[in-house]
């Protein structure tokens, strides 16, 4: 078993905003974006200073995150972890908690 985080690519695009349809519709959210307003979304995080990470086990995707990471304000040595948005798939969410305690992530540039 294996677990990877790996940082989205435009390839994932198509991807991300169908996991993050199902994020809306799991929230009973009433946010209205299709699909397409969605992939243009997760394009211009992309573009951005916001990072987009999947996370893998055994070649399947069990989620994304996106988020920032900037200097503390009081503490410019240390950094801030700003999540804007996080989505599981996962459908055993206890197998998803027992990954992330007992494999070390390995980071993919």
């Amino acid at each position: 078993m294996e677990f990877w985080i790996r940082k989205a690519t435009i390839d994932d695009l198509k991807l991300l905003s169908q996991m993050n349809k199902e994020l809306i519709e799991d929230e009973g959210s009433r946010n209205p974006m299709t699909l397409a307003q969605l992939e243009d979304r997760f394009l211009g995080w992309l573009s951005s200073d916001w990072e987009i990470s999947l996370f893998e086990k055994d070649s399947a995707i069990l989620g994304y995150a996106v988020y920032q990471i900037s200097a503390d304000v009081f503490y410019p040595e240390e950094s801030n972890v700003y999540l804007r948005q996080y989505h599981s798939t996962a459908t055993e969410p206890w197998l998803w908690k027992r990954s992330i305690k007992t494999i070390s992530p390995r980071l993919i540039s």
